[in-house]
C-alpha cells in the first residue's frame, strides 16, 4: 500500500512538472478589438494589388469607380462592404513577419482601405486563403502580426476594373411593353401587343397577345422568351474607345416601345462576340455570340 501511494505521488509530482513546463512555453494573447461601423458609413473604399489601384466611390447612393466614372456592379460592391464592416479576427497566426508565407507581400497582397471622408474606418491587407478555406490570412494597418480572420473572401477583392462594372446594359419591365421592331437589313419585324377575344365555353373572353403588326401570328413562345433576353440584358464587357471607332452601321437594331423607348444596336461579329451599344448605357460593350443570336431568332418568329 505505502509502495502504491509512493508511485502516485511521484506520479502527480511528474505530471506537475510537466504541465508547469508546458504553460511556461506557452503564448499568452488577445485578439484586437475591431471598431464596429456601419454600411452607411463608408463611402469610399481603395482596392491595391501591385501597382493596380481601384477606387469605389458612393455618390447619391451609387458605388462609381473613378476616376473614370463607371458604374460598379451592386452586388459585388455590397459583398466587399460586407466583408469590410463585418472583418471578424479569429486567431493570430504569426508574429514572425514572414508575410510571403502568407501571401501578404509584393504582389500578391490586396490592400484594402475604408473611408468615410478623408477618415479611415478600416485598414488591412488579405493574403490567401487559409488551408481549411474557411479564413483568410490578413494583416491589420499599423499591425504586424498575421491572424485569421473568419471566412474565405479573397476573391472577393481580387478583381479587375472590368470585373466590377456593372454589366447590365438594358433592363425594362416587360409588362409595360406595347411594340417591339426589329430590323436588319431591309427587313423589318414589328410585334405588336394586341388584345383579343376568344368564345370558352359559350363565354367570351378577352386576353394579350403578341403578334405581327398586319395581324399575322407569331411563335409566341420564342418571342417572349427574346423580350425576356433583352429586359435583363447583361453584357460580356466593355469595348475600350479605340475599339469603339467606326460602329456606326449595326447589324441589327431592336427598339422596344412603351413609357420608354428603348434600343439596341448590334454589330458585325467580332471572333466570338458581338459590338453592341444601347440606349440605356453610354458605353459600347461586347454581346456574347449565343446572347446575340439568341436575339436574332426573331428571323423565326
Amino acid at each position: 500500500m505505502k509502495r502504491e501511494i509512493i508511485i502516485l505521488a511521484i506520479i502527480i509530482i511528474l505530471l506537475g512538472v510537466y504541465l508547469a513546463i508546458k504553460n511556461k512555453g506557452t503564448t499568452h494573447y488577445s485578439l484586437p478589438e475591431l471598431p464596429e461601423i456601419k454600411a452607411e458609413d463608408i463611402d469610399r473604399v481603395t482596392i491595391k494589388k501591385g501597382e493596380r489601384l481601384i477606387t469605389l466611390k458612393k455618390n447619391d447612393d451609387q458605388w462609381q469607380i473613378m476616376p473614370q466614372g463607371y458604374p460598379a456592379d451592386g452586388s459585388r460592391v455590397e459583398r466587399i462592404i460586407d466583408v469590410i464592416k463585418g472583418l471578424k479576427l479569429v486567431t493570430l497566426v504569426s508574429e514572425a513577419k514572414d508575410y510571403r508565407r502568407y501571401d501578404l507581400a509584393g504582389d500578391n497582397k490586396i490592400t484594402v482601405t475604408a473611408y468615410k471622408g478623408d477618415k479611415v474606418l478600416r485598414g488591412f491587407d488579405i493574403g490567401k486563403p487559409a488551408p481549411t478555406y474557411r479564413h483568410t490570412f490578413v494583416k491589420l494597418r499599423d499591425d504586424h502580426r498575421v491572424y485569421h480572420a473568419d471566412g474565405s473572401f479573397r476573391s472577393s477583392f481580387d478583381l479587375t476594373i472590368d470585373n466590377l462594372r456593372d454589366k447590365r446594359v438594358l433592363s425594362f419591365d416587360q409588362d409595360r411593353i406595347e411594340e417591339v421592331v426589329f430590323k436588319k437589313g431591309k427587313e423589318t419585324l414589328t410585334i405588336v401587343k394586341t388584345e383579343v377575344t376568344e368564345k370558352k365555353d359559350d363565354k367570351e373572353e378577352k386576353k394579350t397577345v403578341w403578334r405581327q403588326k398586319d395581324g399575322k401570328g407569331i411563335d409566341e413562345a420564342r418571342f417572349k422568351e427574346i423580350l425576356r433576353t433583352l429586359s435583363h440584358l447583361r453584357c460580356q464587357g466593355y469595348m475600350d474607345e479605340k475599339a469603339s471607332e467606326g460602329l456606326d452601321r449595326p447589324l441589327l437594331t431592336v427598339t422596344i416601345k412603351g413609357e420608354r423607348t428603348y434600343t439596341l444596336d448590334i454589330f458585325s461579329k467580332e471572333g466570338n462576340r458581338y459590338p453592341a451599344r444601347s440606349s440605356e448605357n453610354k458605353y459600347p460593350f461586347y454581346l456574347s455570340s449565343w446572347l446575340a443570336e439568341k436575339i436574332m431568332e426573331f428571323e423565326k418568329l
